[in-house]
């Protein structure tokens, strides 16, 4: 049967088979080392509320111990519009990753076609030939199957696979960094959401106890007892307090608009509740080890991605200097009416390889290997940099924790000094030994000192969410 085959088939077989050994085995991408120092342990000394263990900090917003916390959060998880939107962009990002995959399977496709002809017939057709004065005009129907199959000897196809594939890998982590920022910003939203709230309760309180000692100044005026100064300074303070309530009320509605679109619902529909304490501090937050945030954060993660898909798309590009093999064939029927399209001298199969060498393409190739050799080195320096700033939000986060929890116990103990002096300022007051002023100073330096305290707490939680955030949360 060897002898039954065309000297051009054996050639072409045998250009193949050289093909194959000058591949040799599966292309794959180029190497470029990233190298990112790596600090053994965090700077910041360890103090009260964190732990140099590691541990996985999934639905890390648990840790709060506040049940609308986490609702608020699951509910956004599961419903915000820039998560359905990132979804969507990891679904894109795998379907181009099967578009790409297509290409290194053989393709196979059916035409069929027909044609008004005057003039002469197309060679193949009947006997008629065009002969000078002699006008014919025929219709010529064709049905048939076209197959291409590109032998990927050189990776060329694997390699962009490869990259598409991790960009869609970049893709999901970048997800996942959506899912950790939105996440991150409900926390933060309720936590000052419950701290405008305490602030407000307790300037309302405030306001009514000043309501009460502005009354009782008024009385003691009208009887002779105090001068027209302290009734004044009085309701000067009143008038002070219930000036703070305003900002107060519209930070709370500010927050409720903001979590209503962040859990996906237009702005106004969550509704105020009473004032809700602050959640609890976490326990211990497990900072682990620096080298820990290589594996835990999704933008470095994502960073990582797009480094290996720059590096396939480089070795994809060079690729482009070795030729292309590919194999096609063709079998059909050709008639000149649709009676005729039936098995018999009309069929037609064609088939046989095909090569592609590029010889001159006016440095088109070498151009666009400079442009991807570019673009993997802004890869590689986006992933240094990246890498450098999550060591750098962990440090930040990390010290205004720590420093933010000294302060608020420093100004608990001055809270409950206040308080002390403020109830024997009005003992000495009524015993007439200090006069209404020291009364009214007393009384504003405690709720000055109360309102640091609220807003020291909510600080506080403020930077343990930071500080989870940076850690890369349970992404």
């Amino acid at each position: 049967m060897t002898g039954d085959v065309p000297k051009d088939w054996l050639r072409a077989g045998a250009t193949l088979c050289l093909a194959v050994v000058v591949a040799g085995c599966a292309a794959r991408p180029p190497i470029r080392k990233v190298v990112v120092e790596t600090p053994s342990a965090w700077t910041s000394p360890m103090g009260e509320g964190v732990s140099p263990q590691s541990a996985k900090l999934d639905t890390w917003w648990t840790h709060f111990h506040d049940a609308q916390l986490t609702y608020f959060v699951e509910r956004a998880l599961n419903a915000n519009l820039d998560i359905r939107i990132a979804l969507a962009r990891v679904r894109e990002a795998r379907g181009q990753a099967g578009v790409e995959a297509s290409t290194q399977r053989p393709n196979l496709s059916a035409a069929a076609s027909t044609q008004r002809l005057r003039g002469g017939l197309p060679q193949g057709i009947g006997r008629v030939t065009n002969l000078p004065g002699i006008s014919s005009e025929t219709g010529i129907f064709q049905l048939g199957f076209d197959a291409s199959w590109e032998l990927d000897f050189f990776g060329g196809a694997r390699l962009m696979h490869l990259a598409t594939r991790e960009d869609a890998r970049a893709a999901e982590e970048a997800m996942h960094g959506v899912q950790l920022m939105t996440a991150a910003e409900v926390a933060r939203l309720y936590i000052e959401l419950c701290g405008a709230r305490q602030k407000l309760a307790l300037v309302r309180q405030q306001l009514q106890i000043q309501g009460e000692i502005l009354e009782l100044t008024r009385t003691r005026f009208q009887a002779g007892l105090t001068s027209q100064l302290d009734v004044t300074r009085a309701a000067a303070q009143w008038e002070e307090l219930r000036a703070a309530v305003p900002p107060l009320e519209a930070a709370i509605r500010d927050s409720l608009y903001r979590l209503s679109v962040l859990v996906g619902t237009p702005p106004g529909t969550l509704t105020d509740t009473p004032s809700l304490p602050l959640p609890l501090s976490p326990p211990e937050i497990p900072v682990g080890l620096p080298s820990d945030l290589l594996q835990r954060r999704p933008d470095i993660r994502q960073a990582e991605a797009e480094l290996a898909a720059a590096l396939a798309r480089l070795g994809a590009a060079r690729t482009d200097r070795f030729p292309k093999f590919a194999l096609t064939a063709g079998i059909g029927r050709q008639a000149t009416s649709v009676a005729g399209l039936t098995l018999g001298a009309g069929n037609f199969f064609a088939a046989g390889p095909t090569v592609r060498l590029p010889i001159l393409t006016g440095g088109r190739i070498r151009n666009q290997i400079a442009v991807r050799d570019a673009q993997t080195e802004q890869a590689a320096l986006r992933y240094e940099q990246t890498v450098l700033r999550a060591f750098e939000e962990v440090e930040r986060a990390l010290v205004s924790y720590l420093r933010e929890g000294e302060r608020r116990r420093a100004l608990a103990a001055a809270t409950e000094e206040q308080r002390e002096s403020a109830r024997l300022a009005e003992v000495r007051y009524a015993s007439g030994l200090e006069d209404f002023t020291t009364v009214l100073e007393a009384r504003r330096g405690q709720l000055s000192s109360a309102l640091d305290q609220i807003e020291s707490e909510t600080q506080q939680l403020r930077q343990a969410v930071a500080l989870y955030k940076a850690l890369g949360g349970g992404w």
